[in-house]
């Protein structure tokens, strides 16, 4: 899922973040770190270890209709430790003034929008994350969703591989019924998140050509 931090939408909103002329960077977060919406800063995410390197500033940025992307970069992973997520940020050059922009962590959450008994093998779904933006991208036969919020089974499994935009799924027969608006998460194709790099391995950073990195 892409989820702006709430800071990050203020910061677009007073001028403070500006995406076109501001020192904007990717940092790979270790799996020890978990997406909060108070959190402001770099030096406000947690643990203290979180940080497995960082970009050099994005170039090419563009933000046509409030879909904000840059060219591809890369980053050189400091530590041989699993992380499971990418922040933006624009860089003051001091941690506790760096703006945090969003948070990425190649799961993509899928809101059920109807109800549903048990034994279902092809269901609706509309791809939303929490901040209400909309998130597509490719599933593998054999993902495994995870429910996030709501009522139903913890895990469903897709039969199929799921295209980015058809809005169903193929899945292994449901062992319990799904409530509507249930939200449930799964790996995007390609994504390449969560891994394990080598230290000082080059990590690749390729935005989605057509979602961009995110939409305001």
């Amino acid at each position: 899922m892409v989820q702006l931090y709430p800071y990050g939408r203020q910061g677009f909103a007073d001028g403070s973040i500006n995406w076109s002329t501001g020192n904007i960077k990717a940092i790979l977060l270790k799996s020890g770190y978990t997406f909060s919406a108070a959190h402001e800063f770099v030096s406000d995410l947690t643990p203290a270890s979180y940080d497995n390197g960082r970009s050099a500033n994005l170039s090419s940025k563009t933000q046509a209709l409030g879909l904000c992307t840059a060219a591809n970069s890369s980053l050189v992973a400091t530590a041989a430790t699993a992380c499971n997520a990418i922040a933006i940020f624009q860089d003051s050059g001091s941690d506790a003034t760096s703006r945090l922009i969003c948070y990425i962590d190649g799961i993509q959450a899928l809101v059920i929008p109807v109800t549903y008994t048990s034994g279902q093998t092809s269901i609706a779904c509309a791809g939303v994350n929490p901040n209400g933006d909309l998130t597509l991208g490719n599933m593998a036969n054999g993902t495994v969703l995870n429910l996030i919020s709501g009522v139903g089974p913890a895990t469903i499994t897709l039969s199929g591989a799921y295209t980015a935009g058809t809005f169903v799924l193929s899945v292994a027969a449901t062992g319990s019924g799904i409530t509507a608006g249930a939200i449930y998460g799964g790996a995007v194709t390609g994504s390449g998140l969560p891994f394990t790099p080598s230290a000082g391995q080059t990590v690749n950073l390729n935005w989605d050509p057509t979602n961009g990195i995110f939409t305001l």
